[in-house]
């Protein structure tokens, strides 16, 4: 089965809140100062139960800042992080070109946190000139004009190369992350994607389509490898095969992986419902590899397993029973088998078993507690657990090829694996830009205020982005955060190509 349905600012933030007194460092070697201190009640104050003297906890020269997340997968990159806690520390580190306000409004300027200082649309006919109604438009240019002096954490300057080279992973046609601009109907997009010089606007179906095909054919080869029977295998097995089948495998640990973190922070809204008391079992549940047990009911149909609360009222609160519990009809009872997976866990989450883990892992840099290392070895022997029983025969690798978001992140993997080989080709390199993304410098804003331009005292770079058509959600699009360029690319490429992008 397939398992249930699933700027700058902190940096920014901390400065601040430092330059205020709010913020201070710990010192390890400066026990006065410090929030490890010994407890001793002589430095004024009563002391917690935690040994630290409230008056140390209280006062804001020495109290720590602390910030909380939801569990995190830890992909921080700005341009393939996909959970929403992984985004929200991604969200912190990147200046955005755009914001949006708390009216769901795109905002820039001097005072928002943004790259872009002002921007302009302007709405144009076929021909490239300037009409005054949406309705005649046929082309619709955005003009951002980038702010001057904002530097990234490591001091280097953010300049329109930076925004370009974002822009141009985003819209490359090999870019694999959960960012969608290039959705966008940006003039020249589709030419460059396809590198194609005769590619119109709008009609890119036809390049998809072939490694669309490339993909539908290996992962078709792959499923009937699976399918056959023993002494046929070797009529499917290919190198390409046997790889494709390791990347599956591969994809399908990710996926679990990050499930586990999804599922993790989720125990206390399922305890309404069922005798739950940690994360592995609203793991297993949700994987398929537990379930809820059933029962006949009085005409003999099959039932979900409940316990009511009060028995004699069926329609009042009530528990589901699963298989990780004692069957109260017939007794069985998961803790009186030793192979089952609720006695393994209860063996290896044993205090001496945690106490063992904690003595091996704990060092200089870190120190465990007994929850630390119930959820580490919880967590390891689930997400193994829940591997093993999907990846152990070829019908299972059947059913992740079939229900599971592997199947697609495969389909995913493979197209663009057909694409860098398309792109290896030096005859298909023949477009370098996108013809509907442009830059200039100005000293005036791009627009004109009646008859007087508005000077923007110095030089700035401007960001031109023009599309087919007129679409109101264009602009959330171009919200993207900036990341640096000469952190995320490589001297190689920002030598030897184009906005620092291979």
């Amino acid at each position: 089965m397939k398992k249930w349905q699933k700027a700058l600012s902190v940096a920014l933030s901390v400065l601040m809140l430092s330059s205020t007194g709010l913020v201070a460092a710990c010192n390890k070697g400066d026990n006065s100062s410090s929030s490890g201190g010994s407890g001793d009640s002589s430095s004024g104050g009563s002391t917690n139960v935690g040994g630290t003297p409230d008056a140390v906890l209280y006062n804001t020269e020495n109290r720590p800042f602390v910030l909380a997340s939801a569990a995190l997968d830890g992909n921080f990159n700005p341009f393939f992080a996909t959970s929403g806690p992984d985004n929200e520390i991604v969200g912190q580190t990147q200046l955005p070109l755009m914001t949006i306000d708390e009216n769901a409004k795109s905002v820039c300027g001097p005072n928002e946190a943004t790259a872009a200082l002002d921007y302009k649309i302007t709405y144009k006919d076929e021909s490239g000139n300037v009409v005054y109604s949406d309705a005649d438009a046929k082309m619709t240019t955005y003009e951002f004009v980038i702010k001057n002096g904002i530097r990234f954490s490591d001091g280097q300057p953010l300049t329109i190369k930076d925004v370009m080279f974002n822009i141009y992973v985003y819209l490359d046609s090999l870019y694999a992350g959960s960012a969608t601009m290039y959705s966008t109907d940006i003039v020249g997009l589709n030419k460059y994607r396809s590198q194609d010089p005769n590619m119109a606007d709008g009609s890119s179906g036809d390049y998809d389509a072939r490694f669309v095909a490339a993909a539908t054919t290996r992962i078709y080869n792959l499923t009937q490898y699976l399918s056959a029977d023993e002494d046929e295998k070797i009529l499917y097995e290919t190198e390409e095969v046997l790889q494709d089948l390791e990347k599956t495998k591969e994809l399908f640990m990710e996926e679990i992986t990050s499930d586990w973190t999804e599922y993790e922070t989720s125990l206390s809204g399922y305890q309404e419902e069922y005798n739950f008391t940690a994360a592995w079992q609203v793991y297993f549940l949700n994987m398929g590899v537990e379930s809820i047990r059933t029962k006949k009911n009085s005409v003999g149909r099959t039932e979900l397993m409940k316990i009511y609360e009060d028995p004699s009222n069926t329609d009042g609160p009530f528990k589901y029973v699963t298989t990780m519990e004692k069957d109260p009809v017939s007794g069985e009872d998961p803790a009186d088998d030793p192979y089952s997976r609720v006695s393994i866990i209860a063996s290896m989450t044993s205090d001496d078993a945690l106490d063992a883990w904690i003595a091996e892992n704990n060092n200089e840099n870190v120190t465990y507690t007994r929850e630390d290392a119930f959820r580490e070895i919880t967590k390891e022997y689930a997400i193994s657990t829940v591997f093993d029983a999907y990846t152990s025969t070829e019908d299972k690798l059947l059913n992740v090829l079939s229900y599971w978001e592997t199947a697609a992140n495969l389909r995913t993997y493979i197209e663009n694996q057909a694409r860098t080989e398309y792109y290896s080709d030096p005859a298909n390199k023949r477009v370098q830009t996108i013809s509907g993304i442009t830059t200039y410098n100005t000293s005036e804003k791009p627009w004109k205020n009646g008859e007087n331009k508005i000077s923007l005292g110095d030089d700035h770079d401007v960001l031109s982005i023009t599309i087919n058509g007129v679409d109101p959600k264009a602009v959330y699009n171009f919200s993207f955060g900036i990341a640096p360029m000469h952190y995320y690319s490589n001297a190689d490429a920002i030598e030897n190509t184009l906005f620092g992008v291979k």
